[in-house]
């Protein structure tokens, strides 16, 4: 169960662009095993399922107006600009 925003930070964005950006803990959700917690990573072999759960939690405790585009995030020196136009 999610715990009201403190599981959750808002650390960034461009609200007045419609553009936002959390950092989220992994202490809520519903992913088990290595994934434990609030995985919400499609890319890496948690349950696909339980991650468009934990994604529907996230979409909820912030009121979205529709659905976020979702980042894969890595480790790198690679810079990724983005447009108005999603992938």
């Amino acid at each position: 169960m999610i715990n009201a925003l403190a599981d959750f930070h808002s650390v960034f964005g461009l609200p007045d662009q419609g553009v936002r950006a959390v950092c989220t803990t992994r202490q809520a959700g519903s992913s088990q095993g290595v994934y434990q917690g609030l995985n919400l990573a499609t890319h890496v072999g948690d349950d696909s399922e339980v991650v468009m759960r934990n994604r529907e939690r996230l979409t909820h405790q912030f009121d979205l107006p529709g659905d976020p585009l979702w980042l894969n995030q890595v480790h790198g020196a690679q810079i990724l600009e983005v447009d108005q136009t999603p992938l």
